[in-house]
C-alpha cells in the first residue's frame, strides 16, 4: 500500500497550483451547497436571514469538520493498515445496505462536490499560468481534463436547468362524446354576486387579515390532546405564531354569495406545506367560482399544523378534523342566532367538505367524527356534533396517516368523489382508492354514489396557487421531469368543473351533471385535451361479482365462473406503483391467439333487470400498450337461451395504463416511485335496453349468464372487478 501510494504521488505530479485550486473549489462548492439550501430554508422572518443562518452553520459545520478530519488522520497514522481497511470496509457495507434513495443522494451529491474540486483544480493552474511550463504529454493531458471538465460543467448545467422529457406519455388522441347534458358548462359564471370577508381570533400575529383586521372575532379551541410535540418545537412554533395547542384560532376566509339565502355551505381545508407560506389563500378561484354559484365557500386556516423547518408534524389529522367540525360548529351558531347578520342564510342541512393533500384525508376522518359521541382512541374525548354533512371531495388526499382506532378510514352513506393527478410527485400512488373502496351504502334508495377520477398529466401543487407549481421544495424540484405537467390554469379549471357539477348533483336538485361521473367522456368539448380514466358507483348498485368473498376462482356472489380458451385466470390483489396494497381484490384474464376465450358468471341466484337499469363493470388493461385498444364482445343469455350482443368500445375506450416518469434521476426515480404505471379501474355502463335493441327476444327478467366474449382483439391481459347492476 505504502508502495503504492509512493508511485502515485511522484507520477501524477500534483501541482501545488492543483492542489490550491482543489482546495478553493471545493470550498466554494460547499459553500454553494449551503447558499442554496439557505434558499430553500424558510423561517419565516425574511430571505437575508435564512440565508444568513445558513452560511453561518455552513462555515461553522466546515471548520468543526476539518478540524475532526484532521484530528482523524493523526490517529490513522497511529492505526495499522489492517484496522483502516477493515473499518473502511465496514462503512462500504453500511452505505451499501442503505436504502437506494440514500445512495441516489450521496452518488448526486459526491459527484457535484468532485466537479467543483476538479473545476477549481484547473482552474488554479490557468490562473497562475502554471500549465505553460508542462511537457508536451503533460500539456496534453491538462488540455484534455480541461475540456471533459468544462464538457461535464455545461452538461449537468442544461441538465439542471432543462424540464425533462416527456417521450413517455401516450401518444393517443382524447376524444369525446358529443355533450348531451341539457345543462351549462359548470366553468361558465355563476349568476350570483358576492362577498367576501374572513373571522379568526384577533391574536393572530402573523395574518392580519385573523388578527386586528379579522371581520368577525372567533373563539379558540384546544387540540392539545391531538397532537403531540417535543418541547423545542412547540415553543418555536408558539413564538412564531402567538398561541399554543391550547389556544388554537378559528381562522378562515369566506366568499359568500350575495342574497337572502339559505346557500349550501362547502368547507375546503389546505394540506401540509411550509407553515410560513399560507395555504388557504390557495383555493380563492374555487371560492369565487363557487360563490357566483351560490354556494357558500369557506376555506379554513390550518397552516399552524403545516410543517416547519424543524419537520413536519404526524398522526395530526385527527386534530385538522376537529377544527373543520368546529368551524361548522360556530357557523351554525351563526345562522341560529336572530342577532347575527348570518341568520337563516346557511343550509345547515346542505354541507359539503372538500380537502386537499392531507386535508383530503381530514374530510374523511371529519365525516366519521361527525357521526360518533366519543373518540374511539380515547373515549374521555367527547364528540357529538352530527352536522348534515352530505358530500366529500377529497383532492389528492393521503390515506392512513392516522386511523381511528388503528383502523383504516370507512364512509357511509356519503357522496364521495376523490381527484388525483397521474404526475403527482408528492402523493405519488392513487392513495385515495383506497378510501374509495371502502365507502358503502346502507340504503340503495338514497341516491348517493361515489367517483374516482384519474386526471393524466395533473400534479399535486397545481391546485393551490400559493403553492408552487411544481411538487418539491427547491433544490429538489430542479431534479422534477417537469415537461409533461399540464398549464395551472387547465388544471385548476378540471376541478373546478368537476368539483361544481358534483355540488350541484349531491347539494341541489339539479342532477344533469350526473353522467360526467358515470363516464368523464360525458363532458365532452368542456374537458381539456388530456386523458382520464374515472370510476362510479352507486347506492343502487347490486354486486354480482366483486372477487372478495373467498379464494375461490369458480365462485361469486351471485353463482359460478366457467371459462374457456384463457391463458391466464387468477384471483389476485391490485397493487399501488410502490408495492402497497390497494385493498381490492380483482380477477386477472389473459387471452392470445383464440377467438374462442370467454369469461363466464353463470347467474344461480336470481336478478331483477329492467331496460332502465345498466350492466356495469370496471377493467384494467395491463398490457404494454402497442397502439391498439383491447376490444371484446359482451353477451346476455336468458334462461331460454335467448341472447344479445354488444362490443366494449360502443360505449367507451379502455385506456392504457398511464406511463409516468416523475423526475430526471434515474437511480431517486427507480428507488422512490419503483413502477411507471399503477393500475386504475375504469368503469364501464352499458344499458341494458341496448341488448334489447339487440334481441327483443331476450327475457331482461331472466338472465343466467353474463359472458365475456374475447373475439375483437387478438390477445389480451386485464384486470376485471364490481361486475352488477347499475339499478
Amino acid at each position: 500500500m505504502k508502495e503504492i501510494l509512493k508511485i502515485f504521488k511522484t507520477k501524477m505530479l500534483l501541482e501545488l497550483e492543483l492542489q490550491k485550486g482543489i482546495v478553493v473549489g471545493a470550498a466554494t462548492t460547499i459553500f454553494l451547497l449551503y447558499l442554496i439550501n439557505g434558499i430553500g430554508f424558510q423561517s419565516g422572518y425574511g430571505k437575508f436571514l435564512d440565508l444568513l443562518v445558513m452560511i453561518i452553520i455552513g462555515l461553522v459545520g466546515y471548520f468543526i469538520l476539518i478540524w475532526i478530519i484532521s484530528f482523524i488522520l493523526y490517529l490513522l497514522k497511529k492505526i495499522p493498515i489492517i484496522i483502516i481497511s477493515i473499518i473502511v470496509a465496514a462503512i462500504i457495507m453500511m452505505f451499501v445496505s442503505q436504502s437506494l434513495p440514500d445512495v441516489a443522494f450521496l452518488v448526486f451529491i459526491l459527484g457535484f462536490v468532485f466537479l467543483g474540486m476538479m473545476t477549481g483544480g484547473l482552474l488554479g493552474i490557468v490562473i497562475d499560468e502554471k500549465w505553460k511550463t508542462f511537457g508536451s504529454i503533460k500539456k496534453q493531458l491538462f488540455f484534455l481534463s480541461t475540456f471533459v471538465v468544462v464538457l461535464l460543467n455545461v452538461t449537468f448545467f442544461i441538465w439542471i436547468v432543462s424540464s425533462g422529457s416527456n417521450s413517455h406519455l401516450l401518444e393517443i388522441n382524447p376524444i369525446y362524446n358529443q355533450n348531451n347534458i341539457a345543462a351549462s358548462n359548470p366553468l361558465d359564471k355563476g349568476d350570483f354576486t358576492f362577498s367576501t370577508f374572513s373571522y379568526g381570533s384577533g391574536i393572530s400575529e402573523r395574518i392580519p387579515e385573523y388578527g386586528s383586521e379579522a371581520d368577525i372575532i372567533t373563539k379558540t379551541v384546544d387540540i392539545s390532546h391531538l397532537v403531540s410535540m417535543k418541547d423545542l418545537e412547540s415553543k418555536l412554533r408558539e413564538f412564531y405564531w402567538g398561541f399554543d395547542l391550547k389556544t388554537v384560532p378559528l381562522n378562515a376566509q369566506v366568499w359568500m354569495p350575495n342574497g337572502d339565502g339559505p346557500f349550501p355551505l362547502v368547507m375546503i381545508v389546505h394540506g401540509n406545506h411550509n407553515m410560513t407560506e399560507f395555504s388557504e389563500g390557495g383555493y380563492s378561484y374555487l371560492g369565487e367560482h363557487l360563490a357566483s354559484h351560490g354556494y357558500i365557500f369557506v376555506s379554513i386556516d390550518e397552516n399552524f399544523l403545516n410543517g416547519y423547518f424543524t419537520g413536519s408534524l404526524k398522526n395530526e389529522n385527527d386534530a385538522r378534523a376537529k377544527i373543520i367540525l368546529e368551524h361548522l360548529g360556530m357557523w351554525e351558531d351563526w345562522n341560529r342566532n336572530p342577532n347575527f347578520e348570518f341568520y337563516k342564510k346557511v343550509d345547515m342541512e346542505n354541507i359539503a367538505l372538500m380537502g386537499h393533500s392531507r386535508g383530503g384525508e381530514a374530510v374523511s376522518i371529519a365525516t366519521v367524527m361527525n357521526t360518533l359521541e366519543r373518540s374511539p382512541n380515547n373515549s374521555v374525548n367527547v364528540y357529538n356534533y352530527d352536522f348534515s354533512i352530505k358530500s366529500v371531495i377529497a383532492i389528492s388526499p393521503t390515506d392512513g396517516q392516522y386511523k381511528m382506532a388503528g383502523k383504516p378510514m370507512e364512509l357511509e352513506d356519503i357522496n364521495y368523489l376523490v381527484i388525483q393527478g397521474s404526475h403527482d410527485s408528492d402523493i405519488s400512488r392513487f392513495d385515495g382508492i383506497r378510501q374509495y373502496n371502502r365507502v358503502f351504502f346502507s340504503n340503495p334508495e338514497s341516491g348517493l354514489f361515489k367517483s374516482a377520477i384519474l386526471i393524466d398529466r395533473a400534479n399535486h401543487s397545481q391546485f393551490n396557487t400559493v403553492w408552487s407549481p411544481t411538487d418539491k421544495d427547491f433544490p429538489n424540484r430542479l431534479l422534477l421531469n417537469r415537461k409533461p405537467i399540464m398549464e395551472e390554469e387547465t388544471q385548476r379549471d378540471i376541478l373546478l368543473l368537476f368539483s361544481t357539477a358534483f355540488l350541484d348533483v349531491t347539494l341541489t336538485s339539479e342532477k344533469e351533471y350526473l353522467p360526467i361521473f358515470e363516464n368523464y367522456q360525458n363532458a365532452g368539448g368542456w374537458l381539456p385535451e388530456t386523458l382520464f380514466m374515472n370510476q362510479y358507483q352507486s347506492s343502487s348498485f347490486i354486486s354480482i361479482a366483486n372477487f372478495e368473498e373467498d379464494v375461490d376462482t369458480l365462485s361469486t356472489k351471485a353463482g359460478r365462473i366457467e371459462t374457456t380458451g384463457l391463458s391466464i385466470w387468477r384471483e389476485l390483489s391490485l397493487k399501488h406503483r410502490s408495492g402497497k396494497e390497494m385493498e381490492n381484490q380483482v380477477v386477472e384474464i389473459g387471452w392470445s391467439n383464440n377467438h374462442n376465450s370467454s369469461y363466464s358468471i353463470v347467474i344461480e341466484n336470481e336478478i331483477e333487470v329492467s331496460i332502465e337499469d345498466s350492466l356495469s363493470f370496471s377493467l384494467v388493461d395491463i398490457r404494454e400498450f402497442d397502439g391498439e385498444f383491447i376490444d371484446f364482445s359482451i353477451e346476455l343469455i336468458d334462461q331460454k337461451n335467448n341472447s344479445a350482443k354488444v362490443i366494449l368500445s360502443d360505449y367507451g375506450r379502455l385506456l392504457p395504463q398511464f406511463h409516468v416518469v416523475f423526475t430526471k434521476y434515474k437511480l431517486w426515480e427507480d428507488a422512490t416511485y419503483k413502477s411507471e404505471t399503477e393500475p386504475m379501474l375504469q368503469t364501464f355502463l352499458i344499458p341494458f335496453i341496448e341488448f334489447l335493441n339487440q334481441n327483443e327476444q331476450i327475457n331482461l327478467g331472466a338472465i343466467k349468464e353474463i359472458k365475456l366474449i374475447f373475439n375483437q382483439t387478438e390477445s389480451g391481459h386485464i384486470y376485471l372487478d364490481e361486475i352488477g347492476i347499475e339499478k
